[in-house]
């Protein structure tokens, strides 16, 4: 009899385990192809962001790159708002680069972005009314916090951990984050003008197009093509290298975009779309009139002709590494001894 007992009630502790192994109810992914885990909220109606598993530490880097959070789920034929991020949710997650926060989010849980040290910007709609302790801390890799709210959000402690950066807010709201505990702390505040429009300026082969910002939704969904027998070589955003983040489609999402930027997108020879790079270490970044070339040998030439063939300039690499400056609006070839690139400045 006591061993039937016992089976029994180890039976039922590995039930209760199970329903609880899981920290998400239902799993679906955003437009990008990005699998985001929710829990239910408010009776079953709403949805929060959570982690996968029955910890927030149960998988490294849950959540990586850019993660557009949606401001509604569809699941099993109904529609669901997305009202809240919740505690944890994306802590250590140090590969996340950026989140975009819907306006449908009204909290942001404890602990929600902890350590996420990849973070380039944050931005947090004029919908969140609670920030809980700790969402932000430890955010390392953060410049500048904007946010939206005419009346600031409560802010928990500790809600960042370095006060020293920027923070962006509505006009005419400076009094109100002065005197409001923690946001107190940002060393500088500073307003967001109503008139001053942001930019994201795409520099590739066929041209520049400049594009404006929309306030509610401070990023873009591009895609990225090459012309027959070239293939993406580089795509750098204000300097930085986010080559890594493009898809073997061509799609890229940027980090939300708090002030104007620079995309710059370099084509090689050697196919058509997304491919394999050669096993040339010959790299070229481009921003502002610069071209950078780097990973070639201390002397090897690097010649720079226009689109029709006339040389430009010519330049040996010293210690592994050339700079080359040029006139900006007009595309240039750029061959090495293993590679040939096209660049527009």
């Amino acid at each position: 009899m006591k061993k039937l007992n016992m089976t029994f009630l180890l039976t039922a502790l590995l039930s209760i385990v199970g329903t609880r192994a899981l920290a998400h109810d239902i799993a679906v992914s955003n437009a990008d192809g990005v699998t985001i885990y929710y829990v239910w909220t408010n009776d079953r109606t709403e949805l929060a962001v959570s982690y996968r598993w029955g910890s927030y530490d149960s998988y490294s880097n849950e959540y990586y790159g850019a993660v557009n959070i949606p401001d509604s789920v569809t699941y099993e034929g109904k529609n669901y708002p997305v009202t809240s991020i919740g505690g944890c949710a994306f802590r250590d997650c140090s590969g996340l680069t950026s989140v975009t926060i819907p306006g449908s989010v009204t909290s942001i849980g404890l602990s929600a972005f902890y350590n996420c040290s990849g973070l380039t910007s944050v931005t947090i709609p004029n919908s969140v009314t609670s920030i809980v302790d700790w969402a932000f801390y430890g955010c390392s890799g953060l410049t500048s916090v904007t946010c939206y709210a005419t009346t600031p959000p409560s802010l928990g402690s500790n809600g960042f951990n370095d006060y020293s950066i920027p923070l962006n807010i509505p006009k005419g709201s400076v009094i109100k984050y002065k005197a409001a505990n923690e946001w107190r702390n940002f060393v500088i505040i500073r307003e967001i003008s109503e008139e001053q429009d942001v930019y994201l300026s795409v520099r590739q082969v066929n041209g520049m197009v400049r594009m404006k910002v929309d306030a509610e939704k401070p990023y873009f969904n591009l895609q990225i093509k090459a012309d027959e027998g070239w293939m993406i070589h580089s795509v750098t955003l204000n300097e930085n290298d986010v080559t890594a983040e493009v898809s073997e489609d061509g799609n890229y999402t940027t980090p939300v975009i708090s002030s104007d930027a620079v995309l710059n997108i370099v084509f090689e020879k050697g196919g058509s779309g997304i491919a394999v790079q050669s096993e040339s270490p010959l790299r070229v970044l481009a921003y502002g009139n610069t071209i950078q070339v780097s990973g070639v040998e201390t002397g090897e030439q690097i010649v720079v002709y226009s689109v029709d063939g006339k040389l430009v300039e010519r330049v040996k690499a010293e210690h592994g590494t050339a700079t080359i400056v040029l006139p900006e609006n007009q595309t240039y070839i750029v061959k090495g001894r293993q590679k040939t690139v096209k660049v527009r400045l």
